[in-house]
């Protein structure tokens, strides 16, 4: 008959205390990939949860294999599992930069270059020579006493593919940490916890390295860091969908308020259009159409006029009579909402912006965007853009 005393000596010599913790965190890896996957299945137009549930995978292979190596009684037999968590490193830093560019701005070919190399790294830690990856004869066998326990590292010492790799990653960590800094200046709260977390990565994975290299004895901290990366991005993608359903609360409490008021001038409005006789309403009908097809280039109120054979102050009280606004400042209503758009999904220059839009000039442009949303365009960028 075993006892209690036996059965719990068999299961940790089975299953070191030290490989229970990344099992754990495995478990809940999965079960937030799992979620964020079923996320994306219903709202697809949102690449980020599914970058975020492959990190999660990446996560949860890192922390088994990081169990099974802490259970190999030797580096012979290690080998794999080391070689499995280099390319899980590399996978979960693809995931990586795929997430944050989708929340911040990231240079489409440097996106696809750094998922390039990692690749290369993937299929060079299985091809290239034991000499440079992982050598089961070059062991480098840690063992230490932490809290109360015996920790034994049975690993074999990376060569120098492996060693570039620690390198090109904590490179591409920095880039990504930098990215999060640009984004942090803007005030938004949740890139500050993206990028708090991911300086603890970069600083676990700093750690993974000395302890690696024998610099210092200490447990590997990697597979533990993992677990703010999860509750950082969770938050923020919960954050981000509270805030949509809040603006789209707002949304449709601000059309009710303008269906509402639109009712209460319609009539008004259809007895000041009915003023003008049908000719002159399809003139102004196609002056209208026009515009909205060449608002981007100058526009003059007599060039409209001659259009459709009318003087210009004509044409000046009859537009301002069917649409209820004066010409010029429904010209610029429309250049200022196209500006708004490229302020917030471009890097072009304001200047740029400002002649892209149709304005002749950076001051009237400034006059005209802060008459019609009351700000600026650099604090507009500000607070809105992705740069």
């Amino acid at each position: 008959m075993y006892n209690y005393a036996t059965i719990k000596e068999y299961l940790k010599s089975m299953i070191p205390l030290i490989s229970i913790p990344p099992l754990l965190m495995a478990a809940i890896a999965v079960y937030v990939a799992v979620s964020y996957t079923l996320m994306f299945i219903r709202r697809n137009n949102e690449p980020e949860h599914i970058w975020f549930a492959l990190m999660c995978v990446t996560i949860a292979l890192y922390d088994i294999f990081s169990a099974l190596l802490y259970m190999s009684p030797s580096p012979l037999q290690s080998i794999f599992y080391q070689r499995m968590q280099f390319a899980i490193l590399a996978c979960f830093i693809i995931a990586l930069t795929w997430f944050i560019a989708s929340l911040v701005h990231i240079n489409a070919s440097l996106i696809y270059t750094i998922t390039l190399v990692m690749g290369l790294f993937i299929i060079s830690g299985f091809i290239i020579d034991s000499t440079y990856t992982l050598n089961p004869y070059n062991p480098y066998i840690k063992q230490f006493h932490f809290l109360g326990t015996t920790i034994t590292y049975n690993e074999a010492d990376p060569g120098l593919v492996y060693v570039l790799q620690y390198i090109v990653m904590l490179v591409t960590g920095l880039y990504l940490l930098y990215k999060l800094f640009i984004w942090c200046r803007y005030g938004e709260i949740h890139i500050k916890i993206l990028f708090i977390s991911l300086i603890i990565f970069l600083l676990a994975s700093f750690n993974d390295v000395m302890v690696g290299k024998g610099i210092y004895q200490f447990i590997y901290t990697l597979e533990y860091s993992y677990f703010f990366v999860i509750l950082s991005m969770a938050y923020i993608l919960q954050a981000r969908f509270v805030k949509l359903h809040k603006e789209i609360e707002q949304l449709t409490f601000s059309l009710n308020q303008k269906i509402l008021e639109n009712n209460r001038i319609q009539t008004s409005s259809n007895n000041k259009i009915k003023k003008l006789s049908a000719s002159h309403s399809e003139k102004i009908q196609h002056i209208v159409e026009y515009i909205h097809n060449n608002y981007l280039y100058a526009i003059s109120r007599e060039g409209l006029a001659a259009m459709v054979d009318l003087h210009p102050d004509t044409l000046s009280r009859m537009f301002k009579l069917y649409t209820g606004k004066i010409l010029p400042d429904y010209i610029n209503e429309l250049r200022i909402n196209h500006a708004k758009d490229l302020l917030t999904s471009t890097s072009d220059s304001i200047v740029t912006i400002a002649f892209k839009t149709g304005f002749e000039s950076l001051s009237t442009f400034n006059r005209a965007f802060h008459k019609i949303l009351n700000t600026t365009p650099t604090a507009f960028r500000k607070q809105n853009s992705k740069f």
